[in-house]
């Protein structure tokens, strides 16, 4: 781990996404065949409309990726973000985790996307949003 901490702060660091890819599950510790899917349900009503309107907010500065990989990005983001609530029940939505998310979703394919935002926000963001 502390050869990938070194590389990680070199000049060279994780520049593409293939080794990101690679990397980013190892740092943060998920294993994604521990990963079980689950019915998304709506979460409750406050945060879904908040989630909702946070997600089209996302990816909108991608250039050039067209209208219709901008809204599945967005639709995939929601989902994301509502099963991450359901399945963390004491988990509570703040804006701007959608940003946090967005750049998982863009580098890690599902569930690894899923299970990395998961990691950050209980490891990480729940000592700063506490």
């Amino acid at each position: 781990m502390s050869l990938l901490a070194s590389y990680g702060r070199s000049n060279s660091g994780f520049i593409s996404k293939s080794i990101r890819c690679k990397v980013w599950p190892l740092i943060l510790g998920i294993d994604k065949s521990t990963y079980t899917p689950i019915k998304i349900d709506s979460p409750a009503k406050d945060d879904e409309l908040i989630i909702r309107h946070d997600s089209k907010r996302s990816f909108t500065s991608l250039k050039g990726i067209g209208e219709y990989i901008t809204n599945y990005y967005q639709k995939e983001l929601e989902s994301l973000i509502k099963e991450l609530l359901m399945r963390n029940p004491t988990m509570k939505y703040y804006q701007g985790l959608n940003y946090v998310a967005e750049n998982f979703l863009l580098v890690l394919e599902s569930p690894n996307a899923l299970l990395a935002v998961e990691a950050v926000y209980k490891y990480y963001l729940k000592y700063l949003l506490s």
